[in-house]
């Protein structure tokens, strides 16, 4: 019967297969993906039966350099891309917000015809149930506003500026989140605002796309521009005749 080999003779693994798969995918953020396995491939030969707190910090190396020749390599594109992205941003928030205003309006009037002029109100009284107060249109139009403005204009925006940029998604992303803050400032695109009162309570309501807003917005531009990429990456590559 063979003798158990001992832990301490045992040799020593590398990376796992989730690891290798990890890096993978963050390098296929900037590369292709033959290269970015191929990347993957050195990396876990080179750092064979090591800690992968010895090799993460070669993927992340080669991600940060591969934005730095992306962005110096295009910077004049990218720069005019991000300024444009501004103005079809706010394109987009005028969009959704008429939309959105749209919906609420027609919220708010079916929710007050069906609790004050459908009879459903003597039935209430009937039962001396407690009235709600109605919905507050100033409330549903900040939703409308808070939504278009931070979640679907950015998304949109940056899944348009990666299609701009294509093979240099993640680059244009960093771009903007440098240039908008500036543009933000210089030129904030700011929602009609309007007083609601709900309650007993008074205040005014309205969005802004200012300086402070811009983080979260740019959120949600990264999450476009790397849902443009993965669309990207799944389109099949053409044969070479």
């Amino acid at each position: 019967m063979p003798a158990r080999e001992r832990p301490s003779e045992r040799p020593s693994e590398g990376p796992s297969e989730g690891h290798s798969a990890a890096a993978e995918a963050i390098l296929r953020l900037v590369l292709p993906a033959e290269r970015a396995a191929a990347i993957v491939g050195d990396v876990v030969e080179t750092h064979q039966g090591r800690s992968p707190a010895i090799w993460w910090p070669t993927v992340f190396g080669v991600v940060f350099s591969t934005l730095r020749q992306q962005i110096a390599g295009a910077a004049l594109t990218m720069l005019a891309c991000a300024g444009c992205s501004w103005l079809v941003f706010m394109a987009f928030s005028l969009a959704f917000t008429a939309a959105g205003a749209a919906v609420a309006y027609v919220g708010w009037t079916a929710t007050r015809l069906a609790t004050e002029h459908t009879g459903l109100e003597l039935v209430r009284d009937a039962f001396g149930w407690r009235a709600l107060p109605p919905p507050s249109i100033g409330a549903l139009l900040f939703v409308a506003q808070a939504v278009a403005m931070w979640i679907a204009a950015p998304y949109l925006t940056g899944k348009m500026a990666a299609r701009w940029c294509a093979g240099r998604e993640l680059a244009v992303c960093v771009v903007m989140a440098a240039v908008w803050p500036v543009l933000a400032y210089a030129a904030p695109l700011v929602i009609v605002r309007m007083s609601w009162t709900y309650a007993g309570l008074h205040g005014t309501v309205g969005t802004s796309a200012t300086w402070l807003g811009v983080p979260l917005m740019m959120l949600f531009v990264l999450c476009g521009g790397y849902r443009q990429r993965v669309l990207k990456a799944r389109e099949p590559v053409p044969a070479r005749g």
